[in-house]
């Protein structure tokens, strides 16, 4: 097929249907900035993102290369791949049709979705039971016909029956393949959905590429879904997010019915995983779209239990996540019911950080008022925080060490030096720091950061190739520190370093914190290139770590100008793509 020959009508069509963000996301990290997001451009070598994707121009942009233009040509650049083979590709992603090729196993996949959709649609009309149902879980007519739902009759060939009608012949491997039904041992195909209501799954262009259906009576499974399709893998699909992600929070819930009942009562920004656990790629997904995720899982135990697997997922993420638990064992529609949704509201505006839930779940399950429960809960406690992924202590701007060790010591009614000693012994200051890092306290009380820095640029100074894989690590804008700035200057000047003369042109502070740090002890210590290397690694990722707290703390400013927020979203995006290389290196 010669470019000439596909209609402009249907490139159009294409460039409309197709999610640029998708697209350009399948190979390159994006952060929304905006309205807009940015990355690392992949056409050129950068540290800084200049690399822009518009969802409502649907166009890319870098800025440090110039390269730009719409999701066909981003595929042809990237891929090597040339315009028709591009469009095709396209257009079967998108289920548009090209030159009468209405077959096509993807179109017809969305075309038989399509015909399913309204054929459960219409059926609901003919199920007092269904409809009574969806009424006794408080659905509106508004609601029922917003999200389509539907009812799939008690049949074996009810929907196959429409599809043919509808459709004509379809090959029993297509349909199969489609999700809809299913086959015996004798290879007898029927409907898969049967006296179900009936919930249509979306991609984020509004079209059908499943359905979870619900039992009406005793039958199991209760909840059905579509398997995994070609249209559908039910691991990276969330329900409701084509339409939450207009909103930079989320709620996270566990099923369609919370979904419901939440945007019935002012939440639609609700989304839920589809018959899976939360995975990597839910949490990349809200990463695309969100800045601030709530858990809000059932209040029973199987809830907890969903939480935490969930805030798992969440650790080295760059979301701000917060976590709820409902009093009682309630799901969200039973609260809703007995408390209303102010009462909801203020609850979730007061959700605690991933961490403090972490805590409360411990001491819940592990009783303060036994001697033996209370050993299981400071264990459990203890050992969590001397294992814990540094990511999530510092990423999470809600509670720093300070406050957990405060809060450890009245729950425990110990000494909080005693939580700092046994908690913490990996963690220094009001940022976690690294393994035996000490405090150095002048008259502005140094951060633990600034000394373990002042520690590797010392250690630089005992010959070239130290000084070489410290500057090759450490640029000017990680150093951070009046007395670390002034350190730097001493390193840069000069090929030997006359340890002496520094001292001596010292500022006052900067004597204080060399005296305080021994440091003619630590030029002598006997520490290898390799281990020095792997410390100064350690180091940059706790003060990127640091940073990106810094950050997050700043965008929540409710007072913050536009460019200002674009400014910011476009540095933690920079931060957060030089601290997950290292931490992948």
């Amino acid at each position: 097929m010669r470019q000439g020959r596909i209609p402009q009508e249907k490139i159009d069509e294409i460039l409309e249907m197709v999610d640029i963000v998708e697209i350009v996301g399948a190979h390159v990290v994006l952060k929304k900035a905006g309205g807009s997001y940015t990355g690392l451009c992949p056409f050129h070598d950068e540290k800084t993102p200049s690399f822009h994707v518009s969802p409502q121009k649907r166009i890319f942009k870098c800025f440090g290369c110039g390269v730009g233009g719409n999701a066909i040509r981003f595929k042809m650049r990237l891929e090597n791949k040339g315009f028709p083979q591009v469009v095709r590709e396209l257009a079967d992603r998108t289920g548009v049709v090209l030159d009468g090729l209405d077959r096509t196993e993807i179109g017809l996949l969305y075309k038989l979705h399509e015909v399913a959709a309204r054929f459960f649609e219409r059926k609901l009309a003919h199920s007092e039971e269904a409809q009574q149902y969806l009424k006794s879980r408080g659905l509106s007519e508004r609601m029922i016909k917003a999200y389509n739902l539907g009812y799939a009759p008690d049949s074996w060939d009810g929907l196959l029956n429409e599809i043919k009608k509808e459709i004509g012949f379809v090959e029993p491997e297509v349909l199969e393949k489609s999700g809809l039904v299913s086959s015996n041992e004798r290879g007898k195909i029927y409907d898969r959905f049967r006296d179900r209501v009936i919930f249509p799954i979306h991609d984020l262009h509004q079209r059908v590429i499943a359905f979870g259906g619900r039992v009406l009576t005793d039958a199991k499974p209760k909840y059905l879904n579509s398997p995994d399709t070609p249209l559908f893998d039910k691991g990276a699909v969330l329900y409701n997010l084509e339409r939450a992600k207009v909103s930079k929070e989320v709620l996270v819930v566990e099923g369609y019915m919370d979904v419901l009942s939440l945007n019935s009562n002012g939440y639609p920004n609700a989304v839920a995983p589809l018959g899976t656990g939360f995975t990597h790629n839910h949490v990349s997904l809200l990463e695309k779209y969100f800045e601030k995720v709530v858990l809000l899982f059932d209040g029973d135990e199987a809830g907890s239990r969903a939480t935490l697997r969930a805030l798992e997922r969440f650790i080295d993420s760059s979301l701000v996540v917060r976590a709820l638990r409902l009093p009682d064992g309630l799901d969200p529609q039973d609260y809703l019911e007995q408390f209303g949704a102010s009462s909801l509201r203020e609850l979730v505006e007061n959700a605690p950080v991933a961490i403090r839930f972490f805590c409360d779940d411990v001491l819940r399950r592990y009783p303060l008022d036994e001697r033996r429960t209370k050993k299981q809960a400071y264990v459990t406690l203890r050992d969590f925080f001397q294992n814990l992924n540094q990511v999530l202590l510092v990423g999470d701007d809600g509670m720093n060490e300070p406050e957990l060790i405060h809060y450890l010591s009245t729950a425990f009614a110990v000494e909080e030096s005693i939580i700092r000693k046994e908690f913490f012994l990996n963690y220094q200051g009001n940022r976690a720091a690294l393994p035996g890092v000490g405090v150095l306290k002048s008259s502005n009380e140094m951060d633990a950061l600034e000394a373990k820095l002042l520690e590797v640029m010392v250690l630089a100074a005992r010959s070239k190739d130290y000084r070489s894989e410290f500057f090759q690590c450490f640029s000017r804008h990680h150093i951070q520190g009046s007395c670390a700035k002034e350190l730097l200057g001493f390193l840069e000047d000069g090929e030997e370093a006359n340890l002496d003369q520094w001292l001596h042109d010292a500022g006052e502070e900067l004597q204080e914190a060399l005296s305080s740090l021994s440091w003619g002890d630590k030029i002598e210590q006997n520490k290898s290139l390799d281990d020095y290397k792997v410390e100064m690694k350690e180091l940059k990722i706790k003060i990127l770590q640091s940073v990106l707290l810094s950050i997050t703390k700043d965008l929540s400013n409710p007072a913050l100008e536009a460019e200002q927020r674009n400014h910011l979203e476009v540095e933690r995006m920079r931060v957060i793509s030089e601290r997950n290389e290292l931490l992948s290196s």
